[in-house]
């Protein structure tokens, strides 16, 4: 029988996935694990019942200061370690089936009208420090253009920047390289 330690090292080891989403699972496995610990301790995967995963679910929503939202995504992480441990053949019975959570539908946000992402763009050029301003609006025009996440953008370094080509080479969350072209108004900026 596998106690969690293995079952983490052999998760980590198995799975192509960012450390920032393996830390995310296995922090939300801690919360589970930590909530039954002074109940009925769980000391490996093997011991995980479905009442297991439907208490902790149940007593989550009824906690202050956790949405539904917030429960319910702490349950898909423990739900997705489990389901692949019945993949692997390291549980016979998957104590997830039939749990199905729902994720919560998000309004779809209000769309800036041209107006708007002119004044965006343009607000960088009110501060003071010659320099602080141009990197400001480079940022946002890089934003504007390629629809890149904040986290690629941090990890951009200058010979990422092909202003001939017109494009930037990024590195996504899965450590794959892509190209994207840039406007006009990114290759000024």
């Amino acid at each position: 029988m596998m106690i969690w330690t293995e079952f983490s090292q052999r998760f980590s080891a198995s799975r192509r996935l960012s450390p920032e989403t393996v830390r995310g699972y296995f922090a939300d496995l801690e919360l589970f694990l930590a909530y039954w610990a002074s109940r009925e301790p769980l000391v490996g995967p093997h011991d995980v019942q479905k009442r297991h995963l439907a208490d902790w679910f149940l007593s989550m929503k009824r906690a202050p200061g956790v949405s539904e939202a917030t429960a319910s995504g702490r349950l898909r992480s423990v739900l997705v370690l489990l389901r692949w441990a019945v993949r692997q053949q390291i549980l016979l019975i998957d104590p997830s089936q039939g749990i199905k959570v729902q994720k919560p539908s998000r309004p779809i946000p209000r769309i800036l009208t041209p107006a708007e992402v002119s004044q965006l763009l343009q607000a960088p050029l009110q501060k003071n420090r010659f320099f602080t301003k141009l990197r400001d609006r480079a940022i946002l025009e890089l934003l504007y253009a390629t629809g890149m996440r904040g986290g690629e953008l941090l990890a951009l370094n200058v010979q990422d920047l092909d202003l001939a080509d017109a494009s930037l080479q990024i590195l996504t969350g899965k450590g794959k390289n892509r190209r994207l072209p840039l406007t006009e108004p990114a290759v000024r900026a």
